[in-house]
C-alpha cells in the first residue's frame, strides 16, 4: 500500500521549516509526496527546494497573487481565499485517487512521529488526529474537530476530545487520512449549497463526505501541533523537548466557571475574591474564568440549574462558593493543584446537643468533613478533620466552596442535588450530603483541603451565644 502524503503550502519559512521536519521524523510506510506550492516567497522555495531533494516529492505550482494576511492574533479569510483553497485541495484529492492511502496535512502542521501508524491502526475512511488551536490570542484552546458544522460542541464533547480514545465526530480540519474506498467514492471539497459561504472548506467536505455515507472520526491519542502563530514556536520546542508527551496544561484545564447559588445578597467579601481571582487571571494562558451569579430557590433546584448550565457549556470545572462564604485567596489555584475530580475548601457549620444530636441554626461549630453512619446520618470524621496531612479523603465534604470536574456530573443521573426528607415532610439530610452520596457511588474519592479554611457568616443570636459561653464554661470549670 502506498500513501500519498500531500499538502498546500503558502507559508512562513521558520514555520515551514518545523512542517518539513515533521515530515522526516514520521514513521510511514512506503510513500510519495505530492505538494502545491501556492504565492510562495523567495525563502519559503529556497527551503523547500532544499529538503525535496533526493526524495519522491512531485510539486504542482498554483499562484493566485491575492493577499493572505496572518498576525499574531489571528488568520484572516474571505470567500475568495477559500474558494483558493478549494480548488487546490480538489487537485489533491484527483491526484490521490491513484494511491491507497492519502495524509492530507495543512503546513503548519508538527505531526507526532507515530501519527500516521495510529490513524492506520483505526481503519477508519475517514480520521484525523486531535490538535488544539487558540483562534485569537486571548481564546482558550479549541479542537480540529467539531460535532455540529456551526463549529458547535454538544454537552460533554469536549471532554471526550481531552480523553485519549477514538470519538466519532461532526468534522474537522487541518489533518486527514482518508481511504482508497473513500477517494473513489468521490469525495471533494466542493461547495455544498445552502452552507454559509464565509465557512472553510474543511466543512463543506465534511457534510459532502457524510451524504455520502462516511463517518468522520478524530483520534486523540497523539495530537499533533498547530503553529497557528510565530509566538507557538517556543511552545512547539517544548512538547519536541518533552517527547512529545506534554502539549499544555492550558488544554488540560480549560475553562472554570464560579458559580454562586444566592438569593439576593453577596458577602462583601466574597464578592472582592471575585473581582479579584477574574483580575488576577485575566492573561492566565492555562484556563480561563467565568463567573455565573445564580438567583434560586429552594437550594436543590439552584445547585441542580448550575450544574446543568455547566454541561451546556465546554468548561472543563465548576468552583462553587455559597454566597454567605469568604474563601481564601488563592482558594480556585489550590484546589485545582491537587489534581483531584471533587475537593472542597473547610468550611465550618453548627448544630445543637452533645453529640450532634438535632440541627439548629446555632451551636456547636464543627467542620463539614463527615462520614457515613452505618446506623443512618452523617458524624464529623474526626479523624480526618484532626489529620497531619493537608489533603483528606471523606464521605462527605462542603458544597459551600466545593471544585468539581465536569466528569463526575456527567457520571451522575439528574437530579444531582435533591433534599431527603423523612416521611412527615421533615427535611433529613441537606442535598450537599444526597450529592455526595450518589458521587461516592460512582466510584469517586471526595477530598478536602485542611489547609484551604473559609470564612462563613452567619447572623447570630446573642442569647444562644451566651448559653454556649455559659455551657463552655461549665465544661471546663467541671
Amino acid at each position: 500500500m502506498t500513501v500519498l502524503i500531500a499538502s498546500c503550502i503558502r507559508q512562513k519559512p521558520e514555520i515551514l521549516r518545523e512542517f518539513l521536519e515533521s515530515l522526516d521524523t514520521l514513521e510511514k510506510p512506503e510513500h510519495e509526496y505530492f505538494f502545491i506550492l501556492s504565492d510562495l516567497e523567495d525563502k519559503s522555495k529556497e527551503l523547500f527546494d532544499s529538503w525535496s531533494q533526493g526524495k519522491p516529492v512531485e510539486t504542482l505550482t498554483m499562484d493566485f497573487n491575492i493577499p493572505y494576511v496572518t498576525d499574531e492574533d489571528t488568520h484572516n479569510w474571505n470567500t475568495e481565499l477559500v474558494s483558493n483553497v478549494m480548488e487546490m485541495k480538489n487537485v489533491v484529492l484527483e491526484r490521490a485517487r491513484e494511491c491507497g492511502h492519502l495524509l492530507f496535512v495543512d503546513s503548519d502542521t508538527y505531526l507526532h512521529p507515530d501519527t500516521l501508524n495510529q490513524l492506520l491502526s483505526r481503519k477508519k475512511d475517514i480520521i484525523t488526529e486531535i490538535s488544539w488551536t487558540k483562534w485569537f490570542q486571548n481564546d482558550p484552546p479549541m479542537p480540529n474537530a467539531w460535532f455540529y458544522h456551526n463549529y458547535g460542541f454538544p454537552p460533554g464533547s469536549m471532554a471526550k476530545l481531552r480523553t485519549k480514545q477514538l470519538v466519532k465526530v461532526g468534522g474537522f480540519g487541518g489533518l486527514y487520512l482518508i481511504s482508497q474506498k473513500a477517494l473513489a467514492a468521490g469525495v471533494s471539497f466542493n461547495r455544498v449549497e445552502g452552507l454559509d459561504p464565509q465557512w472553510g472548506e474543511d466543512r463543506h467536505f465534511a457534510v459532502r463526505a457524510q451524504s455520502l455515507g462516511f463517518e468522520l472520526w478524530c483520534d486523540t491519542t497523539m495530537p499533533s501541533f498547530h503553529i497557528y502563530r510565530m509566538s507557538d514556536l517556543p511552545r512547539l520546542r517544548e512538547w519536541k523537548e518533552s517527547g512529545f508527551t506534554e502539549m499544555g496544561k492550558e488544554i488540560q484545564l480549560g475553562g472554570i466557571l464560579i458559580a454562586v447559588p444566592h438569593t439576593g445578597v453577596l458577602r462583601a467579601e466574597l464578592v472582592a475574591y471575585l473581582l479579584n481571582v477574574v483580575a488576577r487571571n485575566a492573561g492566565n494562558k492555562r484556563f480561563r474564568i467565568s463567573v455565573d451569579l445564580s438567583w434560586g430557590m429552594p437550594v436543590d433546584s439552584n445547585r441542580n440549574s448550575i450544574a446543568k448550565k455547566l454541561l451546556g457549556t465546554d468548561n472543563e470545572w465548576l468552583l462553587t462558593i455559597d454566597s454567605d462564604i469568604e474563601p481564601p485567596p488563592m482558594v480556585l489555584e489550590e484546589l485545582l493543584s491537587h489534581g483531584k475530580k471533587v475537593v472542597s475548601a473547610v468550611c465550618w457549620s453548627s448544630m445543637g446537643g452533645e453529640e450532634g444530636g438535632r440541627w439548629e441554626s446555632f451551636g456547636i461549630p464543627y467542620p463539614v468533613i463527615m462520614s457515613k453512619n452505618p446506623k443512618g446520618g452523617w458524624n464529623v470524621d474526626r479523624e480526618a478533620a484532626s489529620s497531619e496531612g493537608r489533603l483528606v479523603e471523606c464521605d462527605s465534604g462542603s458544597t459551600a466552596c466545593l471544585l468539581l470536574h465536569r466528569e463526575v456530573l456527567e457520571a451522575i443521573e439528574p437530579p444531582w442535588f435533591r433534599l431527603q426528607y423523612d416521611e412527615d415532610g421533615l427535611c433529613n439530610a441537606g442535598e450537599d450530603f444526597t450529592f455526595f452520596d450518589k458521587v461516592k457511588a460512582r466510584g469517586y474519592g471526595v477530598y478536602v483541603d485542611l489547609a484551604l479554611q473559609c470564612g462563613h457568616y452567619k447572623t447570630v443570636d446573642i442569647k444562644r451565644l451566651n448559653e454556649l459561653l455559659a455551657e463552655t464554661g461549665r465544661k471546663i470549670n467541671a
